[in-house]
């Protein structure tokens, strides 16, 4: 009968074993199922659409924009093939020169188009008030300033637009053909984390 009692005993402490180990492996695996659903909810993708103002000046003592190079054909060219420009504009809420800011739009401008008014923009967003004060959102590609609206990739950003991608449509609001100041509006649309 003790042989029987002891048999029974380790059997059942085997048994007692095994299940342990079954728990610990369940419980393992529910924890990487909850810890892929929280990292999951965490970096959802958020959209957001945006609409501001870029107040680019030539002339004046507020100037935002200068041109620091070009080729040995702008100064014949049709479309100033060749001429670089650097920015460092402010974009804000509204049109008008009082309106509120929002940030700086900063990067170069390139006329790369031989026969038309063409830009490639390499321009970042960079946010320095409001909700998304110190984010940025970059923006490069063509611009056919003829064009009523254009089109333009973001391709990133930082802060609270981490990894964006997107697309930003701009017009012209105001553009003054002697001293080429203009007001640009811009309508983004955008995909983050």
């Amino acid at each position: 009968m003790a042989k029987s009692c002891m048999f029974l005993f380790c059997t059942l402490k085997r048994v007692n074993m095994r299940l342990e180990i079954e728990m610990e492996k369940l419980c393992i695996i529910l924890m990487i199922f909850f810890l892929v659903i929280v990292v999951e909810a965490a970096t959802k993708e958020k959209l957001t659409k945006l609409r501001f103002f870029v107040e680019d000046t030539f002339t004046g003592a507020n100037q935002t924009a200068y041109k620091v190079a070009q080729s040995n054909i702008t100064s014949t060219s049709p479309s100033l093939f060749g001429q670089v420009n650097v920015v460092d504009a402010p974009f804000t809420m509204g049109p008008k020169a009082k309106s509120k800011i929002l940030g700086r739009a900063q990067g170069i401008v390139g006329f790369a188009d031989l026969n038309e008014i063409g830009f490639h923009m390499s321009i970042t967003f960079v946010f320095t008030s409001g909700k998304y004060k110190g984010s940025t959102l970059s923006m490069m590609g063509r611009n056919n300033l003829l064009q009523k609206h254009r089109q333009m990739p973001i391709v990133g950003g930082t802060g609270a637009f981490a990894m964006a991608k997107g697309i930003a449509t701009t017009s012209n609001y105001y553009f003054d053909t002697t001293t080429d100041n203009a007001v640009f509006e811009y309508k983004i649309i955008v995909n983050h984390y």
